[in-house]
């Protein structure tokens, strides 16, 4: 898992996550769209790769269907845990720090999932 996340953390500034996921047409299943979800949010603390990751986080929030039959059985599991990573990472930065809000913004984004 660590050296999926280092390849990703690798790959991801080189493109950018509205060309990859903001389209009319995703080019990744929701398989793959969940694992990235997950591989981003682990270990998710105020470094130098946090603005990247919460920018990819908050463009795939939107397009995770949480219908789709393959992926809706982990789906509880895995945004429980996103969304444990962004409490976390909110609660240890000033209320009025961009990545706190940015955080907070992408943490109702993965909670408003969890009740479609």
């Amino acid at each position: 898992a660590a050296l999926v996340l280092l390849l990703l953390l690798l790959l991801a500034p080189q493109v950018d996550p509205q060309v990859v996921l903001g389209g009319s047409s995703v080019g990744l299943s929701q398989t793959t769209l969940l694992s990235l979800v997950h591989q981003l949010s682990s270990g998710l603390h105020n470094d130098a790769n946090t603005p990247l990751k919460l920018a990819w986080l908050a463009e795939a929030a939107p397009v995770v269907d949480p219908h789709d039959p393959v992926t809706a059985p982990h789906l509880k599991v895995v945004l429980t845990g996103v969304m444990s990573s962004l409490k976390v990472l909110v609660s240890s930065l000033p209320q009025n720090d961009v990545m706190a809000k940015k955080g907070k913004i992408t943490l109702h984004l993965f909670n408003s999932l969890l009740h479609q």
